[in-house]
């Protein structure tokens, strides 16, 4: 069964759950044909998307699947543009709004949670020149890498990118800057680590939650010693400290390390050894350190106390 066989029920069945009617009306959306509905065009471009190499093309195919009608790729490009782009957004955010409803208390000290991320997906290869993926010296491919910021507390999207596959999260560290406001906390993972974002963000009275990066220096505050980690884990106990971090940034942070149980922490072990890129084969410490899990933020402990660091952080896996 292929995989858009799979997924087309349970999307059909998550989007006929939305107030769809709405959203198309906040999004200036509407059809010249009764039976393009929002239902059946958020079904199809989503089902489009998960296909091997998305176009428009493949999309209007979709449509014709769906609603059993022939539908041309440029009138969906219309489509697109009248605010059929602008649909297909709050319907996911609307979507996402469902999984991802936190109740934490923790919340409550935020005005907003914002949460980047990104996924990647491959295009025919004709459009490797606005969307380059990875080539050698025979042939190149075609990958639009899209980021997305969502704000968890309004359950919306507030930015939206697209860019080449040869842009990683690191070089998209810094978008975020231009949308974080003072009081608002930010939660990515480690590919977005960059010690200057985390310095402009603390610089706009915004704060920060994210894993820490093995190898990153730290230094105690008071004495400028480096600290080394595996003499700071603890087995038996969580571990808070100040500490600065970065060998030249000696940025002002909170370290924060949690002992994980033991088959938790083999588990990622046995992962980590598994990892089929050589190079990154991991150090008897870094290995060491797998049974903890080792946390950064600029949030004071009543801001955001350690009991709530990781079950806050898991909100991004809903995403």
């Amino acid at each position: 069964m292929d995989k858009q066989d799979q997924s087309a029920p349970l999307l059909k069945t998550m989007l006929e759950s939305l107030d769809l009617s709405a959203l198309a009306k906040e999004s200036g959306w509407s059809s010249k044909s009764r039976k393009v509905t929002a239902l059946s065009w958020c079904l199809s471009l989503c089902l489009a998307s998960s296909h091997r190499t998305p176009s428009l093309r493949v999309a209007a195919a979709f449509m014709g699947l769906v609603n059993a009608l022939t539908i041309t790729k440029q009138a969906m490009c219309k489509r697109l543009a009248k605010g059929g782009g602008k649909l297909l957004e709050k319907a996911l955010g609307a979507a996402l709004a469902t999984k991802a409803h936190c109740e934490l208390p923790s919340l409550g000290s935020f005005p907003r949670v914002l949460i980047q991320d990104s996924t990647c997906i491959s295009l025919p290869k004709a459009a490797s020149k606005h969307y380059p993926g990875s080539s050698n010296q025979y042939d190149s491919s075609a990958v639009m890498k899209a980021q997305a910021i969502y704000e968890m507390v309004s359950n919306r999207f507030v930015g939206f990118s697209l860019g080449g596959y040869t842009r990683n999260d690191q070089s998209a560290a810094l978008d975020i800057v231009e949308l974080a406001r003072e009081g608002d906390l930010i939660l990515r993972d480690l590919g977005y680590l960059t010690l200057e974002s985390l310095r402009q963000i603390g610089g706009l009275g915004a704060y920060y939650l994210s894993r820490y990066m093995s190898g990153t220096a730290l230094y105690d505050p008071a004495t400028g010693k480096r600290l080394e980690l595996t003499e700071l884990a603890n087995p038996a106990r969580t571990v808070e400290l100040d500490v600065h971090l970065g060998h030249e940034a000696r940025l002002a942070c909170r370290l924060i390390l949690v002992p994980l149980k033991e088959e938790v922490a083999n588990r990622r072990r046995q992962k980590a050894k598994a990892n089929r890129d050589r190079r990154k084969s991991p150090s008897e410490q870094t290995l060491h350190l797998l049974g903890w899990q080792i946390m950064l933020t600029n949030c004071s402990e009543q801001e955001l106390p350690a009991s709530l660091v990781f079950e806050l952080y898991s909100m991004r896996w809903r995403i």
